[in-house]
């Protein structure tokens, strides 16, 4: 969860709610939240901010879960040249 402290469209107190009701699982899943970090931000930081520093956080996560087998990466290969 990424949470902008200042947002005025969706508010703190519903972020943190959620994050520790999600803490016991939800459904299948034993831990849905994979990932939480408050920034010092407002709801459209994450769109057109000048402070772009969370995107680092998006990379690492991308990184870590979006795992692409070699089979995907001949394809890719094929695809792009």
């Amino acid at each position: 969860m990424f949470v902008g402290v200042n947002d005025e469209l969706a508010s703190y107190e519903d972020s943190v709610w959620l994050h520790e009701e999600l803490q016991n699982g939800y459904g299948d899943n034993p831990k849905p939240v994979v990932y939480y970090k408050e920034y010092d931000a407002g709801h459209y930081t994450f769109i057109v901010g000048k402070d772009m520093s969370y995107m680092d956080d998006v990379v690492e996560l991308l990184a870590k879960y979006n795992i692409v087998s070699d089979s995907d990466k001949d394809s890719e290969k094929k695809f792009y040249g």
